[in-house]
């Protein structure tokens, strides 16, 4: 096959593209290929019958074959990124959402009933308390 030649701006545009869609790819795999309801914040109704979850799920190899030779095609390079850097980026992102949960922060939407605000603490320390064990596991 003939090597492309595009220019840098053209190559990290394509790039982001060819990373969006292979994510999104995973999305799709991930989500019709699940046995059970992971969470119960997040309850998504299955529509497809075993028969079409199985066709998409082909047409799904199928594109990720081709996005594969594209990749190719135009020597696009990928990132790289090692498990600690992304655990460590989403431990970082929970950390700072759970900061935000305490009682006292919630004041901009409203006053948290005294009732629930030493619960609602306790849990949130809780929650971070594991966050900062699974740090400890390096």
């Amino acid at each position: 096959m003939a090597v492309h030649t595009l220019s840098e701006n053209h190559l990290r545009v394509l790039c982001v593209v060819a990373r969006s869609i292979e994510r999104s790819l995973d999305d799709i795999e991930e989500l019709l290929s699940r046995k059970e309801e992971p969470s119960k914040l997040h309850h998504i109704q299955r529509s497809y019958s075993e028969e079409q979850r199985a066709g998409i799920l082909q047409k799904v190899s199928g594109l990720r074959g081709r996005l594969a030779e594209f990749v190719r095609d135009f020597q696009l390079k990928g990132d790289s990124r090692s498990e600690q850097q992304i655990v460590d980026t989403r431990v970082t992102h929970m950390w700072m959402f759970l900061e935000d949960s305490f009682s006292h922060k919630l004041k901009g939407y409203g006053r948290v009933d005294e009732s629930v605000r030493d619960r609602l603490d306790a849990s949130v320390s809780e929650l971070l308390r594991l966050l900062r064990d699974l740090e400890g596991v390096k």
